[in-house]
């Protein structure tokens, strides 16, 4: 365990006041988890908190020792500013990615607080990339999809790849129908493909640790979890509610004039998963899960078109992992990977003990 947290914290400073973000409910402290990880090429260690719910303060940070007492804090990144409510850069990122040049691929959601209680408290936004050096913190692109490709008011841009070598993004859409978005880096052009593949299973039951939340309450998404083989000819996909994978040659992405129905027809079912999950890592020819029914790490060795070899790679107590987020490749180990855990299944069902005497509710 890297880093564990019952509540999340920050680097608060002189100009940013943890007592002023709490009286004018700029910080909820039951509104703030940890779900997206990325780990640079100097180690350092970013994580993303949603900005599902109003009262939270950077959606974006870094993980830093706490100067005030044990464990760590988050720090903005790569500024308070660039995080502000309706002023920064950024509003909204669920997740990102770092290149090899050590740049962070930013996936902005645009939209915010669309889970909050109060739905006057839900804004529209556009959905987008920005890439910022990670060295010095300077924002070297912005793109913003069109709205007839990602909707300002009903979407979820919710996980990120790079191909490098092709020069495309590709990105899940966890809103509605779901789907995969595609960008194409040369040509600052995007596009959205969206089948029966992106879509959650209605009938499937969502059930975390023996508990389930019925076919339309926690765990109710679409696609969401990507990944991208090695040679970034193959890219993956999962929906939260089922336990479907699919894939699709990402050569046929490329082509933007490509219906939804061609789309599909290219879609290949892989199998079924051990159980529903949530991120996706390719690593060393294997793909990595959550199973969030088991809390477990699960590798599917040797994908194929014909089933799913699976073993259980890692298991340990429910709590330790319960709900397996997000992973991150490890740039200086290349048979090691990061990931987060954060019993999402009790945030969304507003039973997340925040008193620690259920332990830490995340976990890097």
């Amino acid at each position: 365990i890297v880093a564990e947290f019952v509540t999340v914290d920050y680097l608060w400073d002189s100009n940013h006041s943890r007592s002023l973000y709490e009286e004018t409910g700029q910080f909820v402290v039951a509104n703030n988890v940890i779900a997206g990880i990325k780990v640079s090429q100097d180690n350092d260690i970013f994580v993303s908190v949603p900005r599902w719910m109003s009262g939270v303060p950077s959606s974006l940070n870094k993980l830093v020792s706490n100067p005030n007492g044990p464990g760590y804090v988050l720090s903005p990144w790569p500024s308070w500013d660039f995080n502000a409510v309706g002023t920064g850069t950024l509003q909204y990122s669920q997740s990102f990615i770092i290149d090899s040049r050590n740049c962070m691929w930013i996936a902005e959601v645009g939209r915010t607080n669309f889970y909050d209680a109060n739905p006057s408290l839900v804004t529209t936004g556009k959905a987008g990339i920005i890439v910022v050096n990670i060295s010095t913190g300077a924002v070297l692109d912005t793109y913003y999809f069109p709205p007839s490709v990602v909707s300002y008011n009903a979407s979820f841009v919710n996980d990120i790849v790079l191909d490098e070598i092709h020069g495309y993004a590709y990105l899940s859409n966890t809103w509605g129908e779901g789907g995969i978005i595609v960008f194409d880096v040369s040509n600052r052009q995007s596009h959205m493909f969206s089948g029966p593949s992106t879509q959650r299973n209605t009938s499937y039951d969502f059930c975390v640790n023996g508990i389930c939340y019925g076919t339309d309450g926690v765990g109710a998404s679409p696609s969401d979890g990507i990944a991208l083989s090695a040679d970034c000819s193959v890219l993956y996909w999962s929906s939260v509610q089922g336990v479907g994978l699919y894939s699709i040659n990402t050569t046929f992405l490329h082509d933007f004039t490509m219906s939804n129905a061609d789309f599909q027809s290219k879609v290949v079912f892989i199998g079924y998963k051990r159980g529903c999950s949530d991120g996706l890592l390719f690593l060393n020819g294997n793909l990595f899960y959550g199973n969030l029914q088991q809390s477990s790490v699960v590798v599917a060795e040797g994908i194929s078109t014909q089933a799913l070899s699976v073993t259980v790679e890692s298991e340990s107590a429910q709590k330790l992992l319960n709900w397996i987020d997000t992973f991150s490749l490890d740039f200086n180990e290349e048979n090691s990977f990061y990931f987060t855990a954060n019993r999402l299944n009790l945030f969304f069902s507003a039973s997340m003990d925040f008193t620690g005497q259920s332990g830490a509710n995340f976990r890097i």
